[in-house]
């Protein structure tokens, strides 16, 4: 269904088609960022987020998919709706190493430059250090693959699965030390920040397996990494250490967060305003 609401001088277009899938808290977090900066400018144009089958004045939707892919050794790119998100005017994207990457490829780069990284902080308060509650140990956050599962059956956790409102999985994850993030299959190596930073802003420890320009990610510091094969033993001196890495990973992780999310909403303000100069001098 579109829904359409009036704020301040903005005609907003948004859907609810993302209900009940994990894609709907990230959906959800980036309309409530465009309704507060839309209360916040005069923006007095027609705006489109996520309905492609309507075109506005100001058309935006989001890349949720894998772009990193590799294959017999060689990089390529895969991008989800290519064709129709190129054809926007803006594409937000989940993914900072995603956008690094694509950066990449020369012929990538008039997408690139309409393409703004907005991070899923989907959780408004400061991360919770209390580790009171944190009485179990691992717990993960993914779809069943065979690449998973080979580590998984020798290695005691727990998985949340079809569990997708932000407040049943912070419930479920206040109960763990750490979360596990393990790519699905060998070819993908795109960063899953819409499972991973929502988890980290919990107050979790997040052991990741390392992915391409790991650097680009603004919270990377706040992550222990480690590669596939180490996972098993990275994972074990973190539990034998837990006091040590809480307090060496998710130090500052609060004002990290902060920054990011200012950063975010200056980079999605100026593109508004870039729009308007770019609108006003073509009529």
């Amino acid at each position: 269904m579109i829904i359409n609401e009036f704020i301040n001088k903005t005609d907003f277009y948004y859907t609810d088609k993302y209900q009940s899938s994990n894609l709907e808290e990230y959906y959800t977090y980036i309309v409530s960022t465009l309704k507060k900066i839309f209360s916040e400018e005069d923006i007095p144009y027609e705006v489109n987020f996520g309905i492609d089958n309507l075109k506005k004045n100001i058309n935006l939707d989001f890349q949720y998919e894998h772009t990193i892919i590799k294959k017999n050794n060689t990089f390529e790119y895969s991008i989800y709706r290519y064709d129709y998100l190129n054809s926007v005017d803006c594409v937000f994207e989940y993914s900072s190493n995603n956008l690094r990457f694509q950066s990449t490829f020369n012929e990538l780069s008039d997408y690139v430059r309409k393409v703004i990284y907005v991070p899923p902080l989907i959780y408004d308060d400061n991360v919770i250090l209390n580790t009171n509650s944190r009485i179990n140990d691992v717990i993960t956050i993914h779809n069943f693959s065979k690449r998973r599962s080979d580590f998984y059956n020798n290695f005691k956790h727990e998985n949340i699965s079809n569990v997708f409102d932000k407040k049943s999985i912070r419930e479920i994850l206040n109960n763990y030390k750490i979360l596990l993030n393990i790519h699905q299959i060998d070819e993908h190596l795109s960063f899953e920040e819409i499972r991973v930073l929502p988890a980290l802003s919990t107050g979790i420890l997040v052991i990741s397996e390392d992915v391409p320009f790991k650097e680009e990610i603004p919270y990377h510091e706040h992550i222990v990494w480690c590669s596939y094969e180490n996972m098993k033993k990275t994972t074990e001196d973190v539990l034998n250490n837990y006091e040590y890495y809480r307090q060496k990973k998710l130090t500052g992780l609060s004002d990290t967060i902060k920054n990011i999310k200012e950063n975010s909403h200056k980079k999605i303000k100026s593109f508004f305003k870039n729009y308007d100069t770019f609108y006003n001098s073509a009529v």
